[in-house]
């Protein structure tokens, strides 16, 4: 293949191409599994499951955020509600705050591809 026009970037599609969430989810973090036993996550009926989520989703639906502070204050309200519609996985509001900061500024392990 002949390149006609000089290459000016290279675009790499981090997300599930060179790093996935170490808990298969991008929103269901290490620091929320700290709070969340998830055995009894899992055992939620998944159409209830799927009802909580839709719901929680509306706060962070459009991933586009002016500043992290809107980023955070989406995810406080994204884990808030799943809280508040869950409340068999025993998480505080204050518990819900932390997995929300945890998951705007540090985001927690991910795991890297290998390509060998």
């Amino acid at each position: 293949m002949t390149i006609i026009k000089p290459v000016r970037g290279i675009f790499f599609d981090l997300g599930w191409t060179i790093f996935r969430p170490a808990t298969g989810d991008w929103r269901i973090t290490v620091k929320a599994l700290e709070y969340i036993n998830p055995q009894i996550l899992w055992s939620i009926p998944q159409d209830k499951f799927n009802t909580v989520i839709s719901k929680a989703n509306e706060y962070v639906k459009n991933e586009i955020y002016k500043t992290e502070n809107e980023e955070l204050e989406r995810y406080i309200n994204y884990y808030k509600t799943i809280a508040e519609m869950l409340p068999e996985i025993d998480i505080t509001y204050e518990q819900a705050e932390i997995i929300a900061y945890d998951r705007v500024y540090r985001f927690g392990p991910l795991i890297m591809e290998s390509f060998s």
